[in-house]
Parts: structure tokens; sequence; C-alpha cells
């Protein structure tokens, strides 16, 4: 790390603000040179603190880095069933990348997952630049969704934690 330091830490409902405010600015920064000026407004008002609050509330857990106070990335995983996760948020201030920021978020994301006893992560990028970082950090080039949301291309990693899943997921499927 370049003479910073960062400290990670859970991020619960209470700062759903927060991380909202952060992902728009993620959004308007950093992905309108990959998406659509159209796709890069229909994201930012579906990741709102409402959207945040619900998923947070219900099947979502987000860690954070901060520098003092200052939120400078963020990672979200949503809990799906049958031991899988959805990576739904990596993302690192532009002023904090290259510092091992994301590849510390993701090192926790996998001991958050392990706990929450997933033995699977999948997630998406938009850039074919960021294949190679999740490949040095576990992940698989899965294939692309050509076309997928908002008509955007989509390339999906995935991650086996673990070989088998655990006895648990087996003990209580559904609602």
């Amino acid at each position: 790390m370049k003479n910073r330091t960062f400290r990670i830490g859970n991020i619960g409902v209470d700062r759903a603000l927060l991380i909202s405010s952060f992902v728009f600015r993620l959004l308007q920064e950093d992905w309108s040179d990959v998406f659509k000026p159209q796709s890069v407004r229909s994201y930012q008002q579906i990741f709102s603190a409402a959207y945040f609050t619900e998923a947070l509330r219900k099947d979502h857990t987000a860690l954070g880095a901060f520098v003092k106070e200052e939120l400078i990335g963020i990672y979200i995983l949503k809990k799906e069933f049958g031991g899988v996760g959805f990576v739904d948020w990596l993302g690192v201030d532009k002023r904090f990348r290259r510092q091992g920021v994301a590849s510390e978020l993701l090192r926790l994301g996998d001991q958050l997952a392990l706990s929450l006893k997933l033995h699977f992560l999948y997630l998406y990028t938009e850039r074919k630049s960021n294949i190679s970082f999740y490949e040095n950090r576990g992940f698989k080039l899965i294939g692309t969704l050509n076309n997928a949301w908002f008509g955007e291309d989509e390339c999906v990693l995935a991650k086996q934690l673990k070989d088998q899943p655990f006895a648990e997921v087996y003990k209580k499927v559904g609602r």
C-alpha cells in the first residue's frame, strides 16, 4: 500500500444512505465510459438508499473500507440459497485504487461468505479489464451475458470457496 492506511468494517442498515451516495458517485465517475448515459441514470435510480436499506435488512451484508471516516470502498454480498453468494458490489474510490483496498475487501468477503456457510460466489463485471484482477484472486471467467441489463454486456465470474456445500445448507431450505 502506498503511504495510506485504511480499515475495513461492517456497514449496517443505518448507513444505507452512505452506501447509496458512494455507489452514485462510482456510477457517475467510473461507469460513464462503459455504460450508455441512460443506463448510468437508471442504475443511479435503482441503487437508492431505499434499495440498500431493504437489501441489508433482507439478505445482503456490506463491508466498507474507510480512511478515517471516509468510505473509500465497498463490498456487498447477497446470500442466496444452497450455499451460493452473489457479490453485488465491489467498488473503490479512484483515489485509493492500486493500494490493496479491493483485494482486501475480496479477501475479507471470502471469509464473510464462509462464515455465512457459502461455498460458491459469483459476480458480474462490465469491464473486460477487470477480468485478470478477479482471476488473480481465484475467480474464473464463466462467460458473457450479451445485451443484458439495459442492453449492456456483463462478464460472469465465479469462485469455489469450498469443494462441497456446508451440511447446514440442506437443513433449512425455503422460507
